[in-house]
């Protein structure tokens, strides 16, 4: 296949570990592939919106109260998200070349001079961050090239109306899709009739080597510790975490997607994607309820537990089937968890993601073919 230009649309610059680490491993693989790879610098008012230090939803409508409490909590966890920020900045600017930047209108009026354009990975299909679905990802921008779905996530199990229209229609834009969870094929085979292929998200696709450009030393002293990463409060998680890391004699490290207002001692603020994804290789065993959280355990082989939330379970459902380990999930603390829970046997889950690999691969120079 001869070198080609490509440019990726995807939530590069949320500062989110799952989001950037997608990213960064998607670029990596279409580079081994020997391809010259950059993001398409879409500044997404929503995404650019939700991570800056000072709150956008100050507001009259608010109440005085109100205002006064989220910014006395702001300015105390201000030096801590400016040292986040950063960190998160500063991963972006080494490993993710971007373009030039574009508005919405501006990109829609652009032509974009890219042999492909890859939509993905990522939940760039939901309404959850978004509050609508964004023409953007949806394909709606000019391209001489093709336009690629690669894994792109919605975690939604009801629409509209309108919104099926929409889907209906704006699936159309794409040369080629595929999904990532089981629950999305099963959802467009309902609503188009079609049986779009599954596809492994793209950290899942890199070897462990290419991640070796972005992970750090051990941290000084961090021998033996549960890691404990959490999407959001979750207090069945954390609860879960204390005890096995008490079980075991085990320190505990913790990891929130955003930083709190109320810092913990277990808690590290201030690491960047490449700290975390050291974390994980470190790990003597992992809690978390996120879907990335549970990838990079099963990337580096670790003993761990998925916390199912109701709502937001399908990703890692579908990741966990796939591997052949469904029993490493719970949804309650009545569910108990695995006795042994250090032992996991990853020869069988090898040898179950190497498949899921290998046709991921096949579905991406297929589409580019």
């Amino acid at each position: 296949m001869s070198r080609m230009k490509i440019g990726i649309l995807t939530f590069h610059r949320a500062h989110n570990y799952g989001a950037m680490l997608q990213a960064y491993a998607l670029h990596r693989v279409l580079s081994n592939m020997g391809h010259d790879v950059e993001f398409i610098s879409y500044r997404q008012d929503a995404i650019e919106n939700a991570y800056k230090p000072f709150p956008s939803n100050i507001s009259l409508k608010n109440g005085i109260i109100s205002n006064i409490k989220t910014l006395v909590a702001t300015l105390i966890k201000y030096p801590r998200c400016i040292t986040r920020i950063e960190a998160f900045k500063r991963f972006a600017k080494q490993y993710l070349p971007e373009s030039v930047p574009y508005s919405k209108i501006k990109l829609q009026k652009a032509v974009l001079k890219y042999d492909a354009i890859f939509f993905g990975s990522d939940q760039i299909w939901t309404t959850r961050f978004l509050g609508t679905f964004d023409p953007v990802f949806w394909g709606n921008v000019k391209c001489k090239g093709k336009k690629i779905a690669y894994a792109p996530s919605m975690e939604m199990t009801s629409f509209t109306e309108a919104q099926i229209r929409f889907i209906k229609q704006n699936i159309r834009n794409f040369d080629a899709v595929s999904v990532r969870e089981q629950s999305m094929q099963d959802i467009f085979e309902g609503l188009l009739e079609i049986k779009f292929p599954k596809v492994l998200d793209p950290t899942l696709l890199c070897e462990i080597s290419d991640y070796q450009p972005i992970l750090s030393k051990r941290i000084e002293g961090k021998e033996n510790f549960v890691l404990l990463y959490q999407v959001g409060t979750d207090e069945l998680s954390e609860n879960l975490a204390r005890k096995i890391a008490e079980d075991n004699q085990l320190e505990l490290i913790i990891i929130d997607s955003k930083v709190d207002l109320y810092q913990r001692k277990e808690s590290l603020d201030g690491i960047g994607p490449d700290g975390f994804v050291s974390l994980f290789r470190d790990a003597t065993v992992v809690i978390t309820n996120s879907f990335h959280g549970t990838a990079f355990s099963l990337i580096f082989e670790r003993p761990f537990i998925s916390v199912l939330v109701k709502g937001r379970e399908t990703r890692i459902k579908s990741l966990l089937d796939i591997a052949g380990l469904e029993n490493r999930s719970i949804y309650d603390s009545e569910s108990g968890y695995p006795g042994d829970i250090m032992n996991i046997d990853y020869s069988i889950v090898r040898v179950n993601l190497k498949k899921e690999k290998s046709k991921s691969i096949e579905f991406i120079k297929t589409a580019l073919q």
